[in-house]
């Protein structure tokens, strides 16, 4: 037998091991419930006036790319700003993807978006990366960045975003990122990159930048011979007006989730200001379609009961002048055949006395007695 004093020794690596076990089941528990809650926040838009949450794509392992359109269904689609928000690429960034999520219910609700609810028609990508995010790592399903796959659109997530932005010729869109600890940058930034863009939409883009970009974000402008697959740099060059949003690491959720929101709003209103400059030098003038369910569209229905109804007018008409001439009838009847002055009624089966209107016919009752000896019972 093994003394004991050998016992507690040789449990010791069984204990860490355990104890790994644990902390990665928990961690792993964490990151999955990530994706699961900011899907439970784009559920509670079901059934909004104003939002209609849809399902654009599937991943490899199954899980949905979500997106939430926005708008105010009693402005006509036709003539709005069009804006795409994409965020969640990378799984080990959930804040942005948070903060998406919380835009999408604040611009849907909110009177302070009252305004951009008439004027735009967005679409919020709040995960575009399930996969990752459900498993915290900054890669999908298949080990591929999809931040690094926008010229190629080998991943079903990268290709289902370029599909959406090529119907909806969007006039702004907003890629959002969040530093992580290894980047070694601390500090908030909006980028714009220059590589193969049309130099008057560069302008154009830095001048909104400008004019709507809050004190605490750093304008960037990404050098031409940097990495051309990124997504910002991809749909720049393709002719759509696209910046890259990144915060700092150091800050808290809620402070970052405030950066999006504000720096979103600004950049949004700003553009809805300048949207006839940016149709003349943007993509965003081709011919647009918007997916069925969009397009479909249609005005709140009114409440029941607002607006009057000449049927039902003329049914309550007829029925009082019926109800009047049946009273002027009873009036006319002679008295002695009124019930209760002393006079009999009629006995079961035989005519009723003249109404206003003739004889009614002769009913005939039968106790439940006769019935049966009728059927031979």
């Amino acid at each position: 037998m093994i003394a004991p004093r050998f016992r507690v020794p040789r449990s010791i690596p069984l204990l860490l091991i355990g104890l790994l076990c644990l902390v990665c089941a928990q961690s792993r528990a964490a990151a999955a419930s990530a994706f699961e809650q900011i899907r439970g926040t784009v559920n509670t838009l079901t059934g909004s006036d104003c939002a209609k949450p849809m399902v654009l794509s599937l991943t490899k392992h199954g899980r949905p790319i979500l997106g939430v359109a926005i708008t105010d269904p009693d402005v006509p689609i036709e003539g709005k700003t069009r804006i795409i928000i994409v965020a969640g690429q990378h799984g080990n960034e959930p804040h942005s993807a948070f903060a998406a999520a919380e835009l999408a219910v604040q611009w849907s609700k909110d009177d302070a978006f009252a305004d951009l609810r008439q004027d735009a028609i967005v679409l919020i990508i709040p995960a575009a990366n399930p996969d990752g995010l459900a498993h915290a790592t900054r890669y999908d399903s298949s080990g591929a960045d999809p931040n690094r796959d926008w010229n190629r659109l080998s991943l079903p997530e990268t290709s289902t975003i370029a599909r959406a932005i090529d119907q909806w010729k969007p006039h702004l869109i907003l890629d959002e990122h969040e530093w992580s600890q290894t980047d070694g940058y601390r500090f908030d930034c909006v980028e714009l990159s220059g590589s193969g863009a049309n130099p008057a939409l560069i302008s154009l883009a830095r001048h909104i930048r400008a004019e709507s970009m809050p004190a605490e974000f750093s304008p960037v402008d990404s050098q031409p011979w940097r990495d051309p697959s990124l997504f910002h740099r991809h749909f720049l060059a393709e002719g759509y007006l696209t910046y890259l949003i990144e915060t700092s690491p150091g800050e808290s959720i809620a402070s970052k989730q405030q950066l999006y929101i504000q720096l979103t709003v600004a950049l949004s209103r700003q553009v809805i200001a300048e949207r006839d400059s940016i149709d003349r030098c943007s993509a965003s003038s081709g011919r647009y379609t918007l997916p069925a369910q969009i397009a479909a569209w249609r005005p709140t229905p009114k409440p029941v009961g607002e607006k009057k109804s000449f049927c039902g007018e003329a049914a309550v008409a007829l029925a009082a002048i019926y109800c009047l001439l049946l009273l002027c009838g009873q009036a006319k009847r002679p008295s002695g055949a009124r019930v209760g002055e002393g006079k009999r009624m009629a006995p079961r089966g035989t005519c009723v006395p003249a109404t206003p209107y003739g004889m009614l016919p002769e009913i005939t009752y039968r106790s439940q007695a006769s019935r049966r000896s009728r059927r031979g019972r």
